[in-house]
């Protein structure tokens, strides 16, 4: 509880200040605009689609049949005569229209719905069906038109845009059509449906902050010949079962033209994806699915992944400088049907379970192979197409005379054995091997040149030296004591790979513009020092199964992943730059990592950690990140020590899960959410830390965060409050005479925690009153009384009393001013 403390300063009169906490917000000037037609101004003349003589009008409420009679819409609610509103301009900050509990037939049709700042829903419709909304302009609402729990609605020929959430949104809603809309500048989805049997035809939506089409849980549905573009994504679908998605176009989409995630069953044809800034299509876990006619073109990453899906039939697509990439976990995840495909006009050839194969490589511009068994490819040129020839589990297979150029991966060796590249010439690509065990490794490249150098394959070597930079790409397996110097490598796929070996160095060199940067696999004792890697699509350095490496003095820019470590143990990073990455540092299932004196400036991320134990990060600078600064998940005994965490754009520090770890002596300041976040998190050390300026709470010990120990912190002026506490277990002081310095906190007694916890420091400082000291008085006494002045000052004050021969003369609240 916080108590009023009084300093008391005696001459003939006394001032006694106590200022307590006074919270202030963020507030802006919002200026309401006038219930006018002036809105109309606003409209682009492309979108100006409907009457401009629209009846001013309140808002619009229909809870059961009865409303329509009572408020006198016009109609008598039958399938020939339904209700009409119709030709209405309506603002409100709620709902305008909210139509729920009816059976009657009803339209809604040619109306100008809006509000002051993206608040409420243009319309909202449940339990309503037999309806129809047609022709209607809907802008700033939060929510176009949000439906749930109606069936056979028609949703047409509207226009709809600067939206807080959707366009439309479809919930529990069965047999809707959604058709002929126009929908852009939406802040989530342009439509977002959570339905059945509904058909989603001919809408033009673009610049959705989400997707443009969200599709969850739905099932049996149809989206056909919509133009979905500048948005997060073209569409998604998600946890659905037999949709049909066709004719579509997908254009200009920020991270992904379509994605499909765990929805089985669907046909995916004629739908045309170009110029995507990210995966064309992303086909993730989706079985037993047509995929036919499509035209893909022009993606950043892979035109088509598919990803742990089964038992798909991919035919008659066309690639345009894209391709067709497969990953997965078991040699089913490889095994479709694909045919009569084509990648830059020549054939997409694909090849399950063959033996004894020779092909004339120039009739493919894309080769995948899968399973097989000698099988033989001469000659040819294949560019272009992300990945120009994979062999996935196949043996003693061959490449020779075959140039390939301007692909993500040149060659990829994917679980795969006895393979012989020979005698072939690949540009601004290189090799990738891959697999877990070191057969798969030891393949032949002989005569092979990349970007008109030799490919350095090291097998079973020892001491070597290589400081001349006359290799393209380096692969070093089962060797020891290999040292790369003074090397310039870029698009090369890999520049460099180690397998199976340790000992290794490679100091002062330059990788740059590859798919990897650098790869390690089960290695030890590899030591990376004084070296820059530069604009990777995937990993700057990717680590797995290693221990024991380092990275010293390594500056790593424009990366998916700066560092990735997984299933590695004792590895550091030093004195290094990891700055414009998506993730500065991303930890898993690894241990006893330490990270020091280093600079993550300017990631998305600049830590994500996921099971991950025993680690340090020692005197970092964690700034600027677009989202968290350090994000960790279920991970134990992570110590954070005298690091900077500053300006990141969500948490600073955000523990979830994760036990039994220490943030120490560090300074976490003006981030844009909390500065230390814990959720579900126990047994932490939070204690000298600065936690200042923060937009959301200093230290939040939120949901399920027990046991944790907080003190001798330094908390000031964290917009959403100094401390939150959830549960009763924390303790917000060391238990014997130390707590927290509090900026809110003017004593005496305890300082109480916000939340419902009910915690509270029992040692706390806070910041002291401000008086200023004079000397002694002199005043004329006349009949009309005495006055004089004497300032004081308070940073942060609440009330005052003066005492006039020790009696309380007045009282009052202070506002701090002298």
């Amino acid at each position: 509880m916080k108590r009023t403390g009084f300093l008391a300063v005696v001459i003939v009169l006394m001032i006694i200040a106590s200022p307590l906490f006074s919270q202030m917000g963020n507030y802006s000037l919002i200026e309401n605009e006038p219930v006018t037609r002036s809105i109309e101004e606003n409209i682009p003349i492309e979108n100006t689609v409907h009457s401009s003589s629209y009846e001013l009008h309140d808002r619009i409420s229909i809870s059961d049949d009865l409303d329509w009679v009572e408020q006198n819409i016009p109609g008598s609610g039958t399938e020939e005569d339904p209700y009409v509103i119709e030709n209405l301009e309506i603002k409100s900050n709620i709902e305008c229209i909210f139509i729920v509990y009816t059976s009657k037939h009803y339209v809604v049709r040619n109306c100008l719905l809006w509000s002051d700042s993206s608040q409420g829903e243009g319309i909202t419709i449940n339990h309503a069906d037999h309806g129809l909304v047609e022709n209607c302009t809907i802008i700033k609402k939060s929510y176009g038109i949000f439906v749930m729990n109606t069936n056979g609605l028609v949703i047409r020929n509207n226009s709809m845009y600067n939206l807080g959430r959707h366009g439309v949104r479809l919930s529990t809603a069965s047999n809707c059509n959604v058709s002929q809309n126009v929908i852009r500048d939406t802040l989530d989805n342009g439509i977002y449906c959570q339905s059945s049997n509904c058909r989603i035809e001919n809408n033009t939506i673009w610049n959705s902050s989400e997707e443009a089409i969200y599709m969850f849980q739905c099932s049996n549905s149809i989206v056909l010949s919509n133009s979905l573009s500048n948005s997060s994504a073209g569409s998604y679908l998600e946890s659905c079962d037999s949709i049909t998605f066709a004719n579509n176009t997908m254009f200009n989409n920020d991270d992904l033209g379509f994605r499909n995630y765990d929805s089985d069953n669907c046909i995916f044809s004629n739908n045309s994806i170009y110029d995507t800034d990210g995966y064309g299509v992303m086909w993730n876990r989706g079985d037993d699915s047509s995929i036919t006619g499509n035209n893909i073109g022009n993606s950043s990453l892979y035109g088509f992944y598919l990803y742990y899906s089964r038992n798909c039939n991919l035919s008659s697509n066309s690639f345009e400088n894209d391709g067709l990439v497969i990953t997965g976990s078991n040699l089913l995840d490889w095994k479709h049907n694909i045919n009569d495909n084509t990648a830059n006009g020549k054939v997409l050839g694909y090849f399950y379970n063959s033996t004894d194969v020779l092909l004339d490589g120039s009739i493919f511009g894309q080769v995948i192979v899968v399973s097989c068994t000698a099988l033989n490819i001469q000659g040819g040129v294949m560019s272009q197409t992300d990945m120009g020839i994979a062999f996935y589990y196949s043996e003693n297979c061959t490449v020779n005379s075959t140039s390939i150029s301007d692909q993500m991966i040149g060659i990829y060796l994917y679980g795969s054995k006895s393979c012989n590249i020979t005698h072939s010439i690949m540009v601004n690509c290189g090799i990738l091997i891959n697999g877990g065990a070191l057969s798969q490794w030891i393949h032949n490249f002989t005569g092979t040149t990349v970007n008109g150098k030799p490919v350095g394959y090291f097998f079973e070597e020892t001491g070597h030296t290589l400081d001349d930079n006359s290799l393209g790409q380096i692969i070093v397996v089962n060797s020891t004591n290999i040292t790369i110097k003074n090397y310039a490598i870029s698009k090369a796929s890999q520049s460099l790979t180690f397998a199976y070996s340790s000992e290794c160095n490679v100091i002062e060199s330059n990788l740059s513009d590859n798919y990897i940067g650098a790869r390690l696999y089960d290695c030890s004792n590899v030591i990376f020092e004084n070296d820059t890697i530069l604009n990777t699509i995937n990993s700057g350095v990717l680590v797995y199964y290693s221990n024991n490496c380092t990275f010293r003095n390594v500056t790593i820019l424009e990366a998916s992943y700066g560092i990735y470590i997984s299933d590695s143990s004792e590895c550091s990073i030093n004195e290094s730059t990891l700055s414009h990455n998506e993730y500065g540092v991303y930890l898993r299932s690894s241990a006893f990592l330490n990270i020091s004196n280093s600079v993550f400036e300017n990631n998305y991320e600049a830590f994500y950690i996921y099971y991950l134990d025993n680690s340090t990060i020692y005197d970092c600078q964690i700034l600027n990140s677009s989202n968290y600064g350090l994000r960790v998940y279920d991970s134990n005994r992570i110590v954070l020590r005298e690091c900077s965490v500053k300006d990141n754009l969500n948490h600073g520090v955000f523990l979830y899960y994760s036990h039994y770890g220490a943030i120490l002596s560090s300074n976490i300041t003006t981030n844009e959410v909390d500065g230390i976040s814990l959720f579900g998190s126990d047994y932490n050390l939070i204690v000298n830390n600065t936690v200042n300026g923060n937009s959301g709470y200093g230290i939040n010990a939120y949901v399920f965060s027990d046991y944790n120990i907080i003190y001798g912190n330094i908390i000031t002026s964290n917009i959403g409050g100094n401390g939150y506490g959830y549960q009763s277990t924390n303790t917000w002081d060391d238990s014997v005479s130390v707590g927290n310095y509090w900026s809110d906190y003017h004593g005496p007694g305890t300082y109480s925690i916000a939340g419902p916890g009910n915690n509270s420091d029992r040692y706390p400082q806070g910041p002291p009153v401000v008086l200023s000291a004079h000397s002694d008085v002199s005043f004329l006494l006349t009949m009309a009384g005495a006055s004089f002045t004497w300032d004081s000052f308070s940073t942060e004050p609440d009330n005052y009393r003066i005492f006039v021969d020790e009696v309380i003369n007045k009282k009052g609240v202070w506002d701090g001013s002298a």
